[in-house]
């Protein structure tokens, strides 16, 4: 665990949890009936990271800066595929 801060007199905001994209690798297949394809063989990236950005110090006189913090997270032990969504009703 690792401490960040103090941040005295400062606002901490837009606190969020972001993930890096994916990269990935693959082939054009060429199939008889479909025509062509793209078949992936080779993913990675993705990592977790939490992000924040802090106002600056108002009693400093340093006219508000702005600055960002990020922190890695380990990937989840397992994963969600949203299969559909439905709509609610009030």
């Amino acid at each position: 665990t690792t401490n960040v801060g103090p941040f005295t007199n400062q606002l901490i905001m837009g606190v969020a949890v972001s993930q890096q994209p994916n990269c990935f690798t693959g082939d054009v297949i060429i199939d008889a009936y479909l025509g062509s394809r793209y078949r992936v063989s080779g993913q990675g990236g993705g990592a977790f990271d939490l992000v924040a950005q802090v106002g600056g110090d108002v009693t400093a006189g340093t006219g508000g800066s702005l600055a960002d913090i990020s922190r890695s997270l380990p990937s989840p032990t397992s994963h969600t595929d949203v299969l559909g969504y439905t709509g609610g009703v009030d």
